[in-house]
């Protein structure tokens, strides 16, 4: 299963069929996996409790995704 013409492990390769990129799953998986410890070293390094929800998870993958 997937998106037809977009592969694997594309990290924005230009789809023939519009004015757009793909990003396969392992590009995908690999964002979300540096986000998912990106988040919990910082619930590590907090000296008192900490709340993060999904704003910081986007705004850390967008560093990440530079």
């Amino acid at each position: 299963a997937g998106i037809e013409g977009v592969a694997v492990n594309a990290n924005g390769d230009p789809l023939e069929a519009a004015k757009a990129v793909g990003i396969g799953p392992l590009a995908i998986g690999n964002v979300k996996y540096k986000v998912e410890f990106g988040l919990f070293k910082r619930m590590i390094e907090a000296e008192k409790t900490i709340t993060l929800d999904f704003q910081e998870a986007f705004a850390l993958a967008r560093e990440i995704a530079k």
